[in-house]
């Protein structure tokens, strides 16, 4: 800690949770300038044999990387080094880089540079962020390969002392799979995403990852002790003991009280006065269902089905998503499982397809509206879930629904696919149909919608971004987008009461249902299920025990009655400091 400096704190992305504090330190990847040189007829064999002996040891990194990944269960960490070493074995960037050796007569190195990097200018001139993730995994690959071929050596997150706190322009999925959490206390970087290959590395491996900040903003600090709330995206530079000592203190709270918390997973989710609230987590991978059942959930409320092909080249084919589906039922032991068909677009990648570019994507081709333009993926995906659900309850839910028209049309294709995965009529099944609830349009209309669907399923993440015409990935506006905004309280409250109307039930699955504070507010508002991420289980569990239906009714009415942000967040803290056990307050209260 550095003595007469201002304590300072930068607001990052959050991308994965938990509370570190270490040594500030910069890593870079430091891209040599690759030397080009001629080389003679004889030599071209014995270059050729070193580009192979680069790529063999390579491959040999990320199979010991993927092999230690697997012994952990980190199944999906493990799917992403894999991609890596398909790319190794593709023939199609390798062979034409030898032929153009024995052609050019030029060195390796170079030639191989050369033709990585035209790879990547393509990848980097689209604007769909999943290419854009191919083209940093050809970067990640080449510069492991280079490390082989050329004197400098690659430089690797491992090699890190003790304690650090990472940070860099960006993390690569490779820096993310050497980083060892006893050593790596947390990643910070200026881009990525929390569907980036890194982040989902960094998740599987709970070490705690910032993204949006850049590099220039902490450079100043490098080598001091820094704070990393990867709760809320904080970061705490230049911080005073106080603040250290608080952050440790509540670090071992937080492990303390996580464990207790896990020690009431199995009990039922009702309030004081008997009113039941299902209790159901949000899931993107499939080693993440085993955390469900020990942390007790009711079911699988939202399982993000775009995740299935964040490792693949193209859309995975009906066949390969019937074995994947299969695979999620099994292991749901009997418990109901909610799969959301492909919600691709706006800021989620989109692969093959090529889709009109658009100047705004989140008001585009996106979700529901891309895949009834692409039916034949629509109905690929609808008949491996159809099939694989012969196997356990599964429940189908459509992505950022506008208007009654399009779930109409939707029901339409479910009849076609029901008639070809289920020839004899004897034989078909109806799944319950859920619409996602993320647009105005679907909150008025929401009483014609339920009517023909079994359950509306709340997205406050997005409805709030619609609802205030706010970028929450932009700083200058992302003030506004909180949760304790009236017009999404209203929102909530109208749906809720529309659907009644029209004979559905109400789940809610968006940040929101995570947060203790509005658990007693969504109870009041009528809500009936909630589907939170998986850590936040026994926590939104313990605090529905400590509510009252009868109060969480009387809340809702006076959240309701209130006109801004402010009040409304101060109404829900009181509530939450008066309901829940003081202890609890450092993970509540935000």
């Amino acid at each position: 800690m550095k003595t007469g400096v201002k304590e300072k704190t930068l607001q990052g992305i959050p991308i994965s949770y938990g509370i570190s504090i270490g040594k500030l330190v910069y890593f870079a990847h430091e891209e040599e300038v690759v030397e080009e040189y001629a080389i003679k007829q004889k030599e071209v064999k014995a270059e050729i044999e070193r580009f192979d002996h680069a790529i063999q040891s390579s491959k040999k990194d990320l199979l010991r990387l993927k092999k230690s990944f697997e012994k952990e269960g980190l199944v999906e960490a493990a799917a992403i080094l894999d991609t890596q070493i398909q790319v190794l074995d593709d023939p199609l960037m390798t062979d034409e880089v030898r032929e153009q050796v024995r052609t050019e007569k030029k060195n390796i190195e170079y030639l191989f540079s050369q033709c990585v990097n035209c790879y990547v200018e393509r990848f980097e001139q689209m604007r769909d962020p999943f290419f854009r993730e191919r083209g940093r995994d050809l970067i990640d690959i080449a510069r492991r390969v280079l490390s082989y071929l050329t004197a400098g050596g690659k430089k690797s997150v491992a090699t890190l002392s003790e304690g650090s706190v990472v940070y860099s322009h960006e993390i690569t999925a490779s820096d993310a799979a050497e980083a060892d959490p006893k050593k790596t206390l947390a990643l910070i970087s200026d881009e990525g995403g929390v569907t980036s290959h890194a982040a989902i590395v960094a998740k599987a491996k709970g070490i705690p990852y910032i993204a949006g900040v850049s590099p220039d903003h902490l450079k100043e600090a490098s080598g001091t002790i820094v704070v990393v709330d990867g709760r809320g995206g904080k970061i705490t530079l230049f911080p005073k003991r106080k603040t250290v000592d608080t952050f440790r203190m509540l670090q071992a709270q937080q492990k303390a009280l996580f464990s207790k918390l896990e020690e009431g997973c199995q009990e039922k989710p009702v309030t004081k006065d008997g009113k039941s609230v299902t209790l159901l987590g949000n899931v993107e991978m499939v080693s993440e269902i085993d955390q469900l059942h020990r942390f007790g959930g009711a079911g699988v409320g939202l399982y993000r089905s775009e995740f299935i092909y964040l490792t693949k080249q193209c859309f995975p084919s009906e066949e390969e998503q019937y074995e994947i589906y299969c695979n999620i039922i099994k292991k749901m032991k009997g418990l109901p499982l909610t799969i959301r068909t492909f919600d691709i677009g706006g800021d989620k990648f989109i692969c093959q397809q090529q889709i009109e570019e658009s100047s705004n994507p989140f008001l585009g081709c996106r979700a529901i509206r891309f895949l009834l333009q692409e039916k034949e993926i629509f109905k690929a995906q609808l008949r491996a879930i159809y099939r694989a659900s012969t196997l356990g309850p599964v429940s189908l839910m459509f992505p950022m629904i506008s208007d009654l028209c399009e779930l109409l049309e939707v029901k339409e294709l479910i009849k076609e696919v029901q008639k070809e995965v289920f020839p004899k009529k004897k034989d078909r099944k109806d799944l319950p149909l859920g619409c996602m609830i993320e647009v105005p349009s679907a909150v008025i209309t929401a009483d014609l919608i339920a009517k023909e669907c079994d359950f509306l399923a709340i997205g406050t993440n997005d409805l709030l971004q619609y609802l205030l015409a706010v970028d929450r990935s932009n700083n200058k506006v992302n003030k506004l987008y909180t949760p304790m905004q009236p017009a999404l309280i209203r929102s909530l409250d109208l749906t809720v009461q529309r659907a009644k109307e029209g004979g559905a039930t109400v789940s809610l699955c968006g940040e929101a249902a995570g947060d203790p504070r509005f658990t007693p507010l969504l109870i009041g508002l009528g809500v009936d299920a909630l589907s939170v991420s998986l850590r936040n289980l026994p926590l939104i569990k313990k605090a529905i025990r400590h509510v009252s239906h009868e109060r969480s009714r009387q809340l809702a009415k006076e959240a309701l009655a209130l006109s801004c942000a402010d009040d409304i967040k101060t109404l829900l803290d009181d509530e939450l400091l008066k309901t829940m056990p003081s202890e609890f307050h450092s993970l509540t209260m935000r």
